[in-house]
């Protein structure tokens, strides 16, 4: 998958994640967009890993979605997805499609993902 691709879906979620928020939470919106920015060089995710890690489950599930749909993966959206061990020191989500197939996606520092299908 193309490693800005990730990057950018994953801001893109975050950015999501803070629609409607209140006065009061703003300020830890704010925060999440600094922490963001500060992995940014020359518009390029350094650590990707890391807002990966940090977003909450809906977020997190159409990162893992775009990832397995570049990848020519039959997905038609990600109902649920569990952190397991890592691969390769990459942190691994299992993610359950709609139809139930689950897929592993990892993600490296820089926003490659790497998917391997399951059937079981």
């Amino acid at each position: 998958m193309n490693r800005l691709m990730i990057a950018a879906t994953a801001a893109a979620a975050l950015a999501l994640g803070a629609c409607g928020e209140t006065p009061e939470t703003n300020g830890a919106a704010a925060e999440n967009s600094a922490a963001n920015d500060s992995m940014m060089i020359n518009g390029v995710a350094t650590n990707v890993q890391s807002v990966v890690l940090e977003m909450g489950d809906g977020q997190r599930n159409v990162v893992l979605f775009r990832a397995l749909d570049d990848a020519g993966v039959n997905c038609q959206g990600v109902t649920e997805s569990e952190r397991i061990e890592d691969n390769n020191g990459q942190p691994t989500w299992r993610a359950t499609c709609t139809n139930g197939t689950m897929h592993l996606v990892s993600i490296t520092a820089d926003g490659t993902a790497h998917t391997v299908s399951r059937n079981d």
